[in-house]
């Protein structure tokens, strides 16, 4: 993750915090796929969808997940099969459960073995 810059919109949340991103504060270990823009909604897209950085507290560990909404320049397919190789490449497992391919959408959920660091 970079240095984040400025300040972010935080949310409390029943169980934690969600902090939103700029696109320069995605995580450097989460790769995105070439000219990948965020989204926006609205007559001139600019409503946009900031990333999220979530942490959950609970009394055996605290967890984080990095959220977002991307346009991407590659078919769905291409995108499915980008994120899979690249993930596994930074060492991130997918959680099959979890993850879903649609017809027209997808969402796919990883995760980093631990330990994480070290």
């Amino acid at each position: 993750m970079g240095i984040l810059t400025g300040i972010r919109q935080i949310t409390r949340n029943d169980d934690g915090v969600s902090l939103r991103l700029e696109f320069e504060d995605w995580a450097s270990d989460v790769p995105l796929p070439p000219n990948t823009a965020l989204i926006g909604f609205g007559k001139n897209h600019e409503l946009i969808v900031y990333p999220e950085w979530r942490f959950t507290f609970r009394s055996d560990a605290t967890y984080d997940a990095l959220s977002g909404m991307f346009k991407v320049t590659l078919s769905l397919e291409e995108t499915v099969s980008w994120f899979r190789r690249i993930m596994r490449d930074h060492g991130w497992i997918e959680a099959p459960e979890k993850s879903f391919v649609e017809p027209a959408w997808a969402s796919l959920k990883f995760q980093h073995p631990w330990p994480r660091y070290g």
